[in-house]
């Protein structure tokens, strides 16, 4: 009552649950946000602006999305709560406060189990936006018969949830090998080292699996050791190397002066070498052999810097202990050199592209090769 005149205000509530698909191919995106305290966003009329509420912690993705064959383009799911009041259930507003998920990229299913462990190639941007909109709502357009709906503000706020996926470095290629069948294909081919049998002398025979596409560019046997190159049609290389002649902790070649490398070195599989016995002399103490990832990630110029530079560098993998896990931040190299190990002699199995980058397709083979790495005399 207003001045004994009588005001009838009805409220609605609403839910909205809304779908947008601007793509070619099959795709589908769903809202899964789980968290310990109330989210939202604060509206104040009087000035039009939105304050969102940052008390939050999320412990899950916040969207859930999946793919059919190939897609590429945009898509978006909304669950929107609307309050709509009316003065006489005819004029009002409709307030509509929610999320929405958002999803757009290019995306195609494969084969490679290894990407990502989810058997997709390609890009994708991932968001979860919280999202307020207000609408004159008009049942009875006692005023103007244009005033059935018309938007009085939309609001855009930052994301509390986002992430840029990738299936690799160097997605474009994972989509163009998506569709073969090469990364499913069995090792073809077997490989043994000769250093023993040409010098006439013991020493332990070593041998590699490779599978099509790869072939041996190089062998080379001295009295000082080995050299065996395998190589892929884009210049992949994966080097067998046995540097004798030295002492243990003596071998010094072609390290920098100036410029050093920190590297992060990880296990991605295990290794089928296991280290024993070599002319009467016990190599067990190695331990559990791993196919280690090695990332730059820091650059130092000795000469004019004082710490390292973050870089996103080049990758490279190699047979190495699992002891050799962690932060290298004195690598000055190359990697044959520096991702070796004492073996009677110093033995590296290392894989290395001409920009320092993989298709995924490459790293599922060449993981597949170095793992086969083994003792078999």
């Amino acid at each position: 009552m207003i001045s004994g005149i009588p005001f009838v205000v009805t409220n609605e509530l609403l839910l909205d649950i809304k779908g947008n698909a601007k793509m070619e191919g099959a795709f589908g995106t769903s809202i899964g946000l789980e968290s310990e305290n109330t989210s939202g966003f604060l509206y104040n009329s009087k000035n039009n602006k939105v304050d969102d509420i940052t008390k939050k912690e999320y412990f899950s993705n916040g969207l859930e999305w999946s793919t059919e064959a190939k897609m590429s383009g945009e898509s978006s799911a909304s669950a929107l709560l609307h309050i709509v009041s009316k003065l006489y259930d005819c004029t009002g507003t409709d307030i509509a406060v929610g999320i929405s998920g958002e999803a757009n990229g290019e995306v195609c299913f494969s084969p490679n189990e290894s990407i990502d462990g989810l058997n997709y190639a390609g890009s994708i941007e991932l968001a979860i936006k919280p999202k307020l909109q207000g609408t004159l709502a008009v049942s009875v357009p006692v005023i103007d018969k244009k005033l059935i709906e018309q938007p009085l503000f939309r609001i855009s706020l930052k994301p509390f949830w986002e992430k840029h996926w990738t299936s690799s470095e160097n997605w474009e290629l994972d989509l163009e090998n998506a569709d073969t069948t090469e990364n499913t294909e069995e090792l073809d081919y077997t490989y043994h080292t000769k250093f023993g049998d040409v010098n006439m002398i013991t020493y332990p025979q070593f041998a590699f699996d490779y599978l099509d596409g790869w072939t041996i560019s190089q062998e080379e046997v001295t009295q000082n050791g080995e050299t065996v190159i395998l190589t892929n049609e884009r210049g992949v290389t994966i080097t067998f190397s046995h540097i004798g002649g030295v002492a243990e902790g003596e071998l010094e070649l072609g390290g920098s002066t100036t410029d050093m490398r920190r590297v992060n070195i990880s296990k991605v599989a295990d290794s089928k070498f296991t280290p024993s016995y070599v002319q009467g002399s016990d190599y067990s103490n190695l331990g559990k052999f791993m196919v280690a990832q090695q990332k730059v990630t820091g650059q130092l110029d000795m000469l004019l810097d004082s710490d390292f530079k973050d870089v996103d560098g080049a990758i490279s993998y190699a047979v190495l202990p699992e002891s050799r896990q962690g932060i290298d931040d004195d690598v000055r190299h190359p990697n044959i050199v520096q991702f070796a190990f004492w073996y009677s002699g110093y033995i590296s199995f290392v894989a290395e592209s001409p920009n320092g980058q993989f298709s995924a397709n490459e790293e599922q083979e060449l993981i597949k090769i170095l793992s086969s790495f083994r003792v078999e005399s």
